[in-house]
């Protein structure tokens, strides 16, 4: 596929990928500074605003699988496009709230349109670059932290200078703008569909190693939406810190987070994906419990940059393995390919962020923040078994 392009214009798709990933995430952390207005406008309680920023989430969670098909089907650049057409209409209908159900449909349609621009996205990476994966998608994901840190910062000096309505209708621009430059770049073929992409339940069931590998994905993001749970009520108990210095910890975890995915990327294409996710595993079950155990602010902070690292050793090898098996089974006579691949990536992904949070509750609250890391640490470990036993022998059948 990368050969029907030239280098050039790999590269300018590529850097529309990474330009709609960050801009995704700087728009999903843009309104986490008007939590506080939106309580206060709409009566809100802390329920309430739970179900509606989850519900981006279950946007993303429903839509990723059948639109990763429709993009093989009908050409990556058309669910690509609208994906960037969509957040910009999203975003013009946030500037429009006027209720709770209103801010509700804004968060939903947001992760539909996530779901449209990053399964395709991530699949046309796959694609143009396929003995670069790693190192493509760990920019890719660079992009994504880099918005995130930035997305809050960004909302709120946007919000506190044009106002509400004035801070959406400038994103909304923003938006529409780039969906203008997708909409006039050269896709060469990824404009085009196969036009017989499908997918069966029955054949994806056979494929053991996918359903191992999307266990492994559902449980590492799952560990990463526990901590944005357990962490920010556990430093403010023990060290008393405000919200700003438990947000910038939280942005140092993520900055490392990163731009460490990118060195894990280029390594895990020279070494394999399936040593670094095996030890990502491994080291992120054991690092847990020490975010507890930790005697002060910095030994803590050197945990959780650690857990940021070794988090993404685990996730980001994931998705260009996940590729790799899903296009094995399709020589074995399966359906599905990189849009596929993808979007059940971005399913199990989606799944993790939405069973994490609440799991972090349940344990903060019934058992404690050791025993609640003491516990997830060790199913992170019998995660990193059942990989190691399921996952990897299955890859070693693709061999013989």
């Amino acid at each position: 596929m990368n050969g029907d392009l030239t280098k050039d214009q790999n590269k300018r798709v590529f850097f529309l990928v990474m330009v709609l990933i960050f801009t995704d995430t700087l728009l999903y952390g843009a309104v986490v500074p008007l939590i506080p207005f939106y309580t206060k406008q709409f009566q809100l309680n802390s329920l309430t605003i739970g179900v509606v920023f989850a519900a981006y989430s279950l946007g993303l969670l429903v839509f990723s699988i059948p639109l990763g098909l429709i993009a093989e089907r009908y050409g990556y650049k058309k669910v690509f496009g609208a994906g960037m057409l969509g957040l910009a209409l999203t975003t013009m209908f946030y500037g429009a709230v006027n209720g709770p159900w209103m801010l509700l449909a804004s968060r939903f349609t947001q992760g539909v349109a996530a779901a449209a621009s990053w399964t395709a996205g991530l699949a046309m990476v796959a694609l143009l670059y396929p003995r670069q994966q790693g190192e493509k998608l760990g920019l890719v994901m660079a992009a994504m932290g880099l918005g995130t840190i930035l997305g809050p910062p960004a909302g709120g000096v946007l919000y506190h200078f044009l106002g509400y309505r004035g801070m959406f209708t400038l994103l909304a621009v923003f938006c529409l703008i780039l969906s203008l430059v997708v909409l006039k770049a050269d896709f060469g073929p990824l404009a085009g569909g196969n036009g017989n992409a499908g997918f069966s339940a029955r054949g994806a069931t056979k494929n053991t190693g996918l359903i191992w590998l999307g266990v492994v994905v559902v449980i590492s993001s799952s560990s990463v939406g526990m901590l944005e749970i357990l962490l920010p009520n556990y430093f403010d108990r023990r060290f008393e810190l405000d919200s700003l210095q438990i947000g910038l910890l939280f942005g140092v975890m993520g900055l490392v987070h990163a731009f460490s995915d990118v060195g894990v990327g280029i390594l895990s294409d020279r070494y394999g994906y399936a040593p670094f996710i095996y030890w990502g595993l491994i080291t992120s079950a054991i690092c847990l419990p020490f975010l507890a155990l930790a005697p002060g602010l910095i030994p803590a902070l050197a945990v959780m940059i650690l857990l940021g690292i070794t988090l993404g050793a685990a996730l980001t090898p994931s998705q260009p393995l996940m590729y790799h098996v899903v296009a094995a089974g399709r020589d074995r006579g399966q359906e599905g390919g990189a849009g596929l691949a993808y979007g059940i990536f971005n399913t199990c992904f989606s799944l993790g962020l939405l069973v994490g949070p609440a799991l972090g509750g349940v344990l903060d609250n019934f058992f404690g923040i050791l025993a609640g890391l003491s516990f997830f640490g060790a199913v992170i470990m019998l995660t990193a078994v059942l990989f190691r036993y399921k996952v990897e022998k299955y890859l070693s059948t693709l061999s013989t």
